[in-house]
């Protein structure tokens, strides 16, 4: 919001011009000076750090990756114990255990039939099939003769079991990894994404593919829907020569065409590689699978679906590319979130990592964590998560609810005061608990205009950033306003920088 100078000035008058003057507060043994840190800028960070986490180290950004490693000292500040953590549970002198490895994968396959129902075929969807999407579950669609055309016609991994398999994530650990030969010497090699294989990369991550995924936003962005030209794509599946295509088509409504351009795109081009479509009904089987294991996502990434396609097929299942920190384990070099790339994961979808939520509460210690839980039915779900975090990571920071009772009776205490807003804001809210708890009050950074009272230079809206308010719920000015009036009363103190010269007695 943009203010002229005459409202500035008119907001800084100081009690004597306003006709008010400064009332004795309340006595007290010791003055209690409270800095407000406000519970409802945590909530967007809880919001940000759990479905639009980037890292799951922490929450600074990493510098870009470097080839040579640089001294640790210079990067991953805080992030060190973490990834020892991590490697202590990782040992490089790995030993396969036969028993264990029968044990989950007897469970895996009895639960969800990956080998026999992980791809559509003509023998398992036959015509007339109605599909139900995994994505959205009252969706359903109906195999008509042209679509069923489309689909492989037995599975095409018949009978038969591989010795070993190759998961190749696209981790920025692969870069200089020199892992290349080894991937392309599996028996079978699963990759995730369409990613490049371009000589500068294939000596750290293989040229070989058997099966390879895509997902349709890689469609959506780097080729446009295939709605135009589809030369590109058709050029770039070259890559991966006679593999399968696996394709998500009946997991959301809008795959179902982008899907189908795919794979008419490769038959008009004759293309080598072959499109093949996920099974909605295993989906669905192995997100029950691993939801009972403790993964509460609401959608499985594309990796651990492959990594769990490929203990169904294989005996020896190595997988690379599977690092969800933003640094390298061993020298703690920052790496790019892709070998190819630092484009972040949509985290909408994978909301099970909540590391990097919890280091960012290393911040405020032993204090409490005031979360709305049961003011918006969407808060419910999302504060529980932040409570089990801080379970989970036995973080010092204790998860406290406000309780809605008392924010009605604090909302009709405003209105009749002539707060008319829809809902309180953060500050006013901890400004009023303040005052009940606190015998001298200090209200910092309440200032909710776009210029400064001493100079009037533009402000941004935080001090740390400049996102805007939500003017839907809130009337920020009127409750400024009204935190104006007790501060010229002399009930609580607003510090606004104040020249030398003025000052406010108790």
């Amino acid at each position: 919001m943009d203010v002229g100078p005459e409202v500035l000035r008119s907001a800084m008058r100081s009690p004597a011009e306003t006709g008010g003057r400064p009332q004795a507060s309340m006595a007290s043994g010791m003055s209690f000076m409270i800095a407000l840190l406000c519970f409802g800028s945590l909530l967007s960070t809880v919001t940000w750090y759990m479905i639009d986490d980037e890292s799951a180290v922490g929450s600074y950004k990493p510098p870009p990756q470097k080839k040579t490693p640089p001294e640790p000292a210079a990067f991953c500040k805080g992030c060190r114990e973490v990834i020892d953590n991590v490697l202590k549970r990782y040992s490089e002198n790995w030993k396969k255990n036969v028993s264990n490895h029968r044990a989950f994968t007897s469970n895996l396959s009895s639960s969800c039939r990956g080998f026999e129902r992980a791809i559509i075929t003509q023998a398992n969807t036959p015509v007339g099939t109605k599909i139900q999407y995994d994505g959205e579950k009252r969706r359903i669609l109906q195999v008509t003769p042209d679509m069923f055309k489309t689909f492989i016609k037995e599975h095409p991994f018949g009978n038969r079991s591989f010795d070993t398999c190759a998961v190749v994530g696209n981790g920025g650990i692969l870069m200089d990894s020199g892992c290349g030969k080894t991937i392309d010497s599996a028996q079978y090699v699963i990759r995730c994404n369409l990613p490049p294989l371009g000589d500068e990369y294939s000596k750290h991550v293989g040229v070989r593919t058997d099966l390879v995924t895509s997902n349709p936003s890689i469609l959506k962005e780097k080729y446009n829907s295939l709605i135009g030209r589809r030369r590109s794509f058709a050029e770039r599946l070259q890559h991966y020569g006679k593999a399968l295509i696996l394709l998500p088509a009946f997991s959301f409504g809008f795959n179902t065409p982008l899907s189908m351009r795919a794979a008419y795109t490769m038959e008009d081009f004759a293309s080598p590689t072959q499109p093949v479509f996920t099974n909605p009904d295993y989906l669905r089987n192995l997100s029950r699978f691993w939801n009972i294991r403790g993964l509460k996502s609401r959608r499985l990434s594309t990796g651990i679906m492959m990594a769990s396609l490929a203990l169904e097929m294989c005996s020896n299942v190595h997988l690379y590319g599977f690092w969800p920190f933003s640094h390298h384990p061993h020298g703690l070099y920052a790496l790019t979130n892709h070998y190819y790339d630092d484009r972040k994961v949509n985290i909408r979808f994978q909301i099970g990592r909540r590391r990097s939520f919890a280091e960012r509460l290393q911040h405020y210690g032993k204090a409490l964590i005031l979360l709305p839980a049961f003011s918006f039915g969407f808060n419910t779900p999302l504060s529980m998560r932040a409570a089990y975090t801080m379970e989970d990571f036995a973080s010092p920071t204790q998860p406290v609810f406000t309780n809605p009772d008392y924010l009605r009776n604090l909302s009709r205490f405003w209105n009749i005061r002539g707060l008319k807003s829809r809902r309180l804001s953060t500050g006013i809210m901890m400004a009023s608990l303040a005052l009940e708890m606190c015998s001298n009050v200090h209200l910092y950074g309440f200032w909710p205009f776009s210029h400064h009272p001493h100079g009037l230079y533009a402000l941004t809206n935080h001090y740390y950033d400049d996102r805007k308010v939500n003017i839907r719920f809130h009337t920020i000015p009127v409750e400024f306003d009204l935190l104006l009036k007790l501060h010229s009363q002399g009930v609580l103190r607003l510090h606004l920088g104040l020249p030398r010269g003025l000052h406010w007695r108790k």
